[in-house]
């Protein structure tokens, strides 16, 4: 995948790949992610960060710098 805004290729993974990986783990950098992380976390929400953070089946690790 090539998106407009960022100068190199992205890899994409559906869902349902993402919820049968063993460890999942997310790199963020930023107030605004951690915002948006916390937000995620204290209530379900319709976005994919969400959805992995609020599963019970997914292990999921954040690491996070300003």
């Amino acid at each position: 995948m090539h998106p407009g805004s960022a100068p190199h290729a992205r890899v994409s993974l559906s869902m349902s790949a993402l919820k049968q990986v063993k460890q999942l783990y997310l790199f963020i950098a930023g107030q605004k992610k951690l915002d948006i992380l916390n937000a995620a976390l204290a209530a379900k929400q319709k976005n994919a960060i969400s959805t992995l953070a609020n599963d019970e089946g997914v292990k999921l690790d954040v690491y996070w710098c300003a």
